[in-house]
């Protein structure tokens, strides 16, 4: 607004706000002030012009002297001014970011921005790099959150900033940017092959072959028994020897982290079978004596 002074060479009678023509805005009612040839009036241009022509005056005869002398007219007083705000809009060079990416978010505005730096952005979901530019746009490199997925979100709060001549700015609507930033663990566990039964190997199959129990149970039946000597490393607690005979299944256990050495026969059958890694009897779980007396051989620890 802006504060419009009439100075009469004479106290006026009969001046009211009826009397004041005006343009490009509002005038409010004239007030008298300590001195009685001096009226102010309050001026309120056209609000969103960006380029804005006002102007005001008097008519002549709008008003007389104590003695009723008709008033002259008066200049009339011109303003110019810019009451638009500025706007803002955001946008992100991707919609969805997925580990290892970035996205270029500029912020276009409608007029060069003054006071719009970095601490004017919230930002979720991932952090915002140094703004950069000049003019109508600036721009920064979103990141979005490591090992995380979901919806980002990169905003500019109303009255953050001005144009030029002190216009409160608009807010900056977030961008449509989503993220899934969790990887999968690209090396599997280990594991046993395919289930193969030893009694089923043929004297052809008999070629090298070590395999890792990884984690997870492990049973005699995993190995496919491809060699006179397979090596299984990693046995553990989880993991056994399920041998039939005698009319019920002996099982053999060993603790975690040995290594099962199988000797296997041309037919297939296992003549021994060492736990290396156990030290004695008292670490084998099961019934050893009753294990050792089927045909399959024996197993023995070292």
């Amino acid at each position: 607004t802006a504060t419009v002074t009439f100075s009469f060479s004479e106290a006026p009678t009969g001046f009211s706000a009826s009397d004041v023509s005006a343009t490009g805005g509002t005038v409010s009612a004239p007030t008298v002030t300590a001195d009685s040839k001096v009226y102010t009036a309050t001026f309120t241009p056209t609000a969103n012009t960006n380029a804005l022509t006002g102007a005001i005056s008097v008519a002549a005869n709008s008003y007389t002297d104590t003695i009723g002398n008709q008033g002259a007219a008066s200049n009339t007083l011109s303003l110019t001014g810019d009451t638009l705000a500025p706007t803002l809009a955001i946008t992100s060079s991707l919609s969805n970011l997925t580990a290892g990416q970035t996205a270029a978010i500029t912020f276009n505005f409608s007029e060069a921005p003054t006071g719009f730096e970095a601490g004017d952005v919230t930002v979720t979901g991932g952090s915002l790099g140094a703004l950069s530019g000049t003019g109508l746009t600036r721009t920064a490199t979103f990141t979005p959150t490591d090992n995380a997925s979901g919806i980002a979100s990169i905003s500019v709060a109303n009255g953050s900033y001005t144009d030029a001549v002190g216009n409160i700015g608009g807010a900056g609507v977030t961008p449509s940017v989503s993220f899934n930033t969790i990887v999968s663990d690209p090396t599997p566990p280990p594991s046993g092959p395919t289930s193969q039964s030893l009694d089923a190997l043929t004297s052809s199959q008999q070629t090298p072959a070590v395999f890792n129990a990884g984690t997870g149970a492990f049973a005699l039946t995993d190995i496919i028994a491809t060699t006179s000597f397979v090596h299984v490393s990693n046995f553990g607690a989880d993991d056994a020897i399920a041998i039939s005979g005698g009319g019920s299944n002996h099982l053999i256990v060993a603790n975690d982290g040995a290594d099962v050495l199988f000797t296997v026969n041309n037919n297939g059958t296992v003549s021994q079978i060492t736990l290396v890694g156990v030290a004695s009897a008292s670490d084998i779980i099961g019934d050893l004596s009753a294990f050792n007396a089927l045909s399959v051989g024996n197993l023995t620890y070292s």
